[in-house]
């Protein structure tokens, strides 16, 4: 990998805060490549001296730091510490852990005992509220050097960043400002920037737009949850069955379009197994690891202030998406095929501040637009070509 200017100053500013015993918030925009400096940072340890590395993040993007590691830090060994099987011991035999917060949760008593070289939090946000289970068990954690990494370093109240310098730096933040909220006395939040303000690098878009190219694309890798795994599998096994008698016997030019329509429910059941609701049985069946990630992604650049396109070939997609923003309060727009006014939508989007977010179906909105206002761009699921 080839860090950006930016980055190497990211690095080095983690390798500053390790050096001293001290710990820090990375919370660059989203985009900006918080993975690759906290990997180009573990890149610089010494391997004689190296302890065990601890990484916390969701679940859903256990896979995908999987593959970062394997990519960047080929010669350290990796261990994905979760599901029935799992291994502490066997585990600590690695130079770094990847495991969840619902593990933390499930394991802390166990993970409390280790004395670990680095413990890193991605998506930090999950620790906001210190009475949660997810923030007492961080705050349990035994480690020399302590990061967080987040695109939302605060959303709502200063507790939100209190919870987090309670992980990082027990004593630099007193407990008092856990209860704050954002319409504090100014001088008081002054204090606390101040205070504060060593220990959090965030850098903007716009900030480093000199050393980003026009374009930058990331595929996101997601694992399945165990009950959407369920229902495709099944869906899977059931389809074959049904297809593979008739293929055999009359050949698979006869049953092509039964073929791709497999494969189109298969890819339905990816983007959220509720777009075939026929199959599901109870309410536990009713969740995407897609979904999810893409949720909380948008939600991190509502917060940001950003503008996001989502680009989805199914509209009933874009009813579950449209209907969940629409709960949380968040502006939006939506172009598909019933869109009467096109301009006026295109134009709502581009000039108006508070429609944050556009939702559009890859058939009727797919070319001929010009969306310069868009900050980021989501294509739900990859088109056939």
């Amino acid at each position: 990998g080839c860090l950006r200017p930016y980055q190497r100053e990211g690095v080095n500013w983690i390798s500053f805060l390790k050096e001293y015993a001290l710990g820090g918030i990375l919370a660059d925009d989203m985009g900006l490549g918080k993975t690759v400096q906290v990997l180009a940072f573990l890149s610089t340890l010494e391997k004689e001296s190296r302890g065990p590395i601890l990484i916390i993040l969701p679940t859903s993007l256990l896979f995908n730091w999987k593959q970062e590691c394997k990519k960047f830090l080929p010669s350290f060994s990796l261990n994905l510490y979760s599901g029935s099987q799992r291994n502490l011991e066997d585990a600590l035999e690695s130079d770094i852990i990847l495991t969840s917060y619902g593990i933390l949760r499930q394991d802390i008593e166990d993970l409390s005992k280790v004395d670990w070289e680095v413990v890193i939090l991605d998506e930090a946000q999950a620790i906001k509220n210190p009475r949660s289970q997810s923030a007492k068990a961080a705050y349990r954690l035994r480690s020399s050097f302590r990061l967080a990494v987040t695109g939302t370093p605060m959303e709502n109240r200063l507790g939100d960043i209190w919870s987090q310098f309670r992980f990082l730096m027990p004593s630099l933040l007193d407990e008092k400002i856990s209860s704050y909220h954002l319409s504090v006395d100014p001088t008081e939040i002054s204090h606390i920037k101040k205070r504060i303000a060593p220990f959090i690098l965030r850098r903007s878009k716009s900030e480093v737009a000199k050393d980003l190219p026009p374009k930058i694309e990331q595929v996101v890798l997601l694992e399945m949850s165990d009950a959407q795994r369920s229902i495709y599998d099944n869906f899977l096994l059931q389809a074959r069955k049904g297809l593979l008698k008739k293929v055999n016997q009359e050949g698979i030019a006869k049953h092509r379009m039964e073929l791709f329509e497999v494969l189109l429910r298969l890819r339905q059941i990816c983007c959220h197994p509720l777009l075939l609701d026929s199959l599901l049985q109870d309410e536990s069946e009713r969740e995407s690891s897609k979904y999810q990630a893409v949720m909380k992604d948008i939600e991190i650049l509502v917060e940001e202030g950003s503008k996001v396109i989502v680009y989805s070939q199914f509209t009933s997609l874009l009813d579950l998406l449209h209907k969940e923003i629409k709960e949380k309060g968040w502006g939006q727009l939506r172009l598909d095929g019933r869109t009467r006014n096109r301009e006026k939508v295109v134009a709502q989007f581009q000039e108006d501040a508070e429609k944050q977010i556009f939702l559009i179906s890859l058939k009727a909105g797919g070319v001929g637009l010009n969306l310069t206002a868009a900050d980021y761009v989501f294509l739900y699921e990859p088109w056939w070509n």
